[in-house]
């Protein structure tokens, strides 16, 4: 006869059993749920428009102790020109093991169209005292980050995060290892995805099309806009010209060097004057690139104080370029910032001449621009000084006086 079964009640290792498939139950489930919905609630990536070509990171060293600090080389990656708008930079270094960060702030407001770039140095002001042994340097990192136009934190981009490498660095070393460097670009595939390109088209799979008559994948980028239409005034400075070049990766003597400095650099004076009443004059000419450089020393002191280069507008597109050739040439003051450039326009015997002048705390730069299309007139005369005093005053009674500057005078209403 059967037995009616009896329902016996849960013990209490059924119970737990129970408990551990429900908190496995939620711990699988949750992360796939959070994983699902990830995606849409991940923003976008803080990347904008500018991109880094090429940096240089280190410690640039200074009166008051080293400072973190990075140079980089910006391209507008964008769609749209930038040119003339402000746009803010800030780096932070921050201490890995303190924990510490300091940071470096700059504002440019330049000629930034598409693909065109421009060069951007953050130097923390905060001043750091370090031991002899660079193995005992703090290990920092540095993050860069912008902002265009007056905009909040919504409109902060991030342009990279880096190592700061443990070495002394200046801006003139950073553009000299940075010339070294080939900027990275989508339209110059690096070296090892070219290699790739070259070990499929030499290595055909069976049953399939040859790679070698494969179509080439298209490149990412546009060309640059420079191969599609001429240089025009508002283009920035052509980095393939020589001189540019030149000047780019060369730490030039300048304003305030001895003409010791200026021998190392170019050899002996083609040429010199002393006649002038309290002067002293030296022309120095380099073939490769070709240029010419005056400097003038007041006092007999060997310390230029005047510095004049012809350059043809060949080698500097554009005003931008000659103030980076300018730049290079203010010695230890090109760290002060130039004030707004200031235009005047002068009836002279050489026609029509204007002058562009930007004053810094320091010293002087003024230049005339290109007078006509032949070789002679399509030219830029470029002036610094660290000497008090308009440059076309000086430049016209220097060179009326000065054998050397002769040939300068018609320039300047002196001849």
């Amino acid at each position: 006869m059967p037995v009616a079964s009896r329902r016996r009640p849960a013990t209490c290792w059924q119970f737990a059993a129970l408990a551990v498939i429900l908190v496995a139950t939620v711990c699988m489930c949750g992360p796939l749920q959070a994983q699902d919905d990830e995606p849409a609630q991940q923003p976008a990536a803080g990347q904008g428009p500018l991109a880094a070509a090429v940096y240089a990171t280190g410690w640039a060293l200074d009166a008051t102790g080293y400072h973190p600090a990075i140079l980089i080389e910006v391209e507008n990656a964008g769609d749209k020109d930038l040119s003339g708008q402000l746009i803010r930079f800030q780096a932070m270094f921050t201490d890995r093991r303190q924990g510490q960060a300091v940071r470096a702030r700059e504002e440019i407001r330049k000629s930034l169209g598409r693909r065109h770039r421009t060069y951007v140095w953050l130097q923390s002001t905060t001043p750091f005292e370090l031991p002899i042994d660079t193995a005992d340097w703090p290990r920092m990192d540095v993050k860069v980050m912008y902002r265009i136009g007056e905009v909040g934190d919504e409109g902060t981009c991030t342009l990279l995060i880096s190592d700061l490498r443990t070495q002394t660095t200046s801006r003139d070393d950073a553009l000299v290892e940075m010339s070294k460097i080939q900027p990275f670009s989508q339209t110059t595939p690096p070296a090892y995805y070219r290699s790739i390109v070259r070990s499929t088209n030499t290595a055909p799979s069976g049953g399939r099309t040859p790679a070698a008559h494969r179509t080439p994948p298209k490149p990412l980028a546009a060309p640059p806009a420079s191969a599609l239409k001429p240089p025009n005034k508002h283009q920035t400075p052509d980095h393939r010209s020589p001189l540019l070049s030149y000047v780019a990766s060369h730490a030039l003597p300048g304003i305030g060097d001895d003409f010791y400095d200026f021998e190392k650099q170019f050899g002996l004076p083609a040429s010199t004057d002393a006649k002038s009443s309290g002067w002293t004059w030296a022309m120095y000419k380099k073939e490769q690139p070709a240029l010419t450089i005056f400097t003038g020393s007041k006092g007999q002191t060997g310390k230029v104080d005047v510095l004049i280069m012809s350059i043809p507008a060949a080698e500097a597109v554009n005003e931008a370029a000659v103030e980076q050739i300018a730049g290079a040439l203010a010695g230890k003051m090109k760290k002060q910032k130039l004030g707004a450039p200031i235009r005047s326009v002068r009836y002279l015997p050489a026609g029509r001449t204007q002058f562009v002048t930007r004053t810094a705390p320091g010293y002087t730069v003024s230049y005339l621009t290109p007078r006509g299309s032949d070789a002679e007139a399509n030219t830029y005369v470029l002036i610094l000084s660290r000497l008090p005093g308009a440059l076309d005053a000086f430049m016209a009674e220097h060179s009326k006086r000065t054998e050397l500057l002769r040939p300068l005078a018609t320039l300047f209403g002196a001849g």
